[in-house]
């Protein structure tokens, strides 16, 4: 497992976490 993969796996990691996150905080929002 090269270092691509591991930023690979953070970048999609973080994308996730974020996306999930907002969709949360614009349904408390609401």
């Amino acid at each position: 497992m090269t270092l691509d993969y591991v930023a690979l796996a953070i970048l999609i990691a973080v994308a996730l976490i974020l996306f999930l996150w907002r969709d949360c905080y614009s349904r408390y929002s609401l």
